[in-house]
């Protein structure tokens, strides 16, 4: 994370209205960038025949050159690279694909922050007047969650199951905008 403020410079040899509006703003910025949370391919269901309802078996992860990535970046439909993996034999049905192999999409966020504050002699000598716009995702960047719900890839048949890998939570909100003005004195 990278934030920073800063105060925009003043101008000097400007008329006194020019230096009223243009004096004074400061401009906010936070930047956020991270990797994205690891999470586990599973089958769904017993495969094992362990009389548990959690899904804890894991498929084989294949090695081709269809597989130089386990994921599909930008791909929410479709994240996890279905070619990646297969359903184990009967006779070992935990496969070999680790315990937090996949990393989700990770996250970048800017916040940009503009304001100023006006002195307002009318009510008191500490009153103030302040401005301010705010925006939240100003790249307005799709930051999306790990396809959590969806990463069973197969039943406990060994029938691949059409949702696996699909995305459907953002991490963050599309762009928000907000403005203020307030008086305090």
């Amino acid at each position: 994370m990278l934030d920073w403020l800063w105060e925009l410079p003043a101008l000097t040899n400007a008329s006194r209205l020019l230096k009223l509006l243009t004096n004074g703003w400061e401009v906010s910025d936070i930047f956020t960038v991270s990797d994205g949370l690891p999470f586990t391919p599973l089958i769904s269901g017993d495969a094992a025949g362990e009389n548990s309802s959690s899904a804890y078996d894991v498929p084989n992860q294949v090695v081709g050159p269809a597989c130089t990535h386990l994921t599909n970046p930008g791909n929410p439909s479709q994240y996890i690279n279905l070619a990646c993996y297969s359903f184990p034999v009967p006779a070992n049905l935990l496969g070999n694909a680790g315990r937090n192999s996949l990393i989700g999409p990770g996250l970048v966020e800017l916040d940009f922050s503009l304001h100023r504050s006006i002195r307002v002699r009318l009510f008191s000598d500490a009153a103030r007047f302040e401005v301010r716009a705010e925006v939240f995702n100003l790249t307005n960047r799709s930051n999306f969650e790990p396809p959590l719900p969806n990463n069973p890839l197969y039943n406990n048949k060994g029938a691949p199951l059409a949702i696996a890998g699909l995305i459907t939570s953002t991490a963050t909100t599309s762009r928000q905008i907000q403005v203020a003005l307030r008086l305090s004195w």
